[in-house]
This record gives structure tokens, sequence and C-alpha cells, in this order.
């Protein structure tokens, strides 16, 4: 009988992100990428799950940052200028399965 190796309960769940890119006053697009982690071993590479990005984002960006900020992720006061104070060089926001779903559908 194989025996199981316990496993964190962080590294049991998908990983997901959202990332903010600026490329000029007023243009940015937001998308929710999957990371690879242990509960998705199929997972190798970044993969990109949806996105928004100009008018389309434009009609909809208020809702997203206020689920955002509902879950406790600032972009900071002007989201389509620089990037916040709570989001890391090269790299975007971690979400939640639930959030990078829900953002996923949207985005959709």
């Amino acid at each position: 009988m194989a025996q199981s190796v316990p496993i964190a309960a962080a590294a049991a769940t998908p990983r997901y992100e959202l990332r903010v890119r600026h490329f000029a006053a007023a243009n940015s697009a937001y998308e929710v990428w999957q990371l690879p982690s242990a509960a998705t071993p199929q997972v190798t590479v970044p993969v990109r799950v949806a996105g928004l990005r100009g008018r389309n984002l434009g009609l909809v960006e208020h809702r997203v940052l206020r689920r955002l900020a509902q879950c406790g992720i600032r972009l900071g006061s002007n989201a389509r200028g620089r990037a916040g104070a709570g989001e890391r060089a090269g790299r975007g926001q971690d979400l939640s399965e639930n959030l990078a779903l829900t953002l996923g559908l949207l985005f959709r």
C-alpha cells in the first residue's frame, strides 16, 4: 500500500496572479495568469486565463477594482497610471482561486 505524503495547504491549490500592463496614458491591460504549482503538474509555464484591455476594460474596470479592494488588493489610486504600491516589480498580484476564476469569467 502506498503511503501518502502530506502536502501543505498552500501547495495543494492552483496558483493565479493578476498582471497589469500599462501601454500609454489611459491604456492598460488586466490579465489573469495560472502559475505552475504542485496542484497542477500539467501546467509547467504560466498560462494566460483571460484578459481585458481598452474600451472593454473601461466598461468594467470599476467593478474589477472594487472586487480587488474587497479582497485586500490595491493597485493604487490611479490603476491606469504607474504601478501601485501593492504591485511587485516584474510580477503581478497573487489571487485566490475563487477571485481568479471570477475575474477570468468577467474578462471573457
